[in-house]
């Protein structure tokens, strides 16, 4: 699995710190003005989904729409 970490912002609103299809080899973690607290926790997050394909609680058809996030 590779990260690529890039100096810019994703969304205009810097919402989004990183991106990883669930399964996939490459994804993103976006630091323009983020906290190393805040990238450490993407990166890891992000993991989650490259390597072992978790996905967001509200996501569609998981069943947990209404669960405190957990990743």
């Amino acid at each position: 699995m590779y990260l690529f970490v890039v100096d810019e912002v994703a969304l205009s609103d810097g919402d989004l710190l990183g991106k990883m299809p669930r399964n996939s080899q490459f994804g993103f973690i976006f630091t323009k003005d983020a906290t190393r607290e805040a990238v450490v926790r993407t990166v890891l997050h992000e993991i989650g989904h490259g390597d072992y394909t978790l996905e967001h609680t509200f996501s569609e058809g998981v069943g947990l729409e209404n669960a405190r996030q957990i990743i």
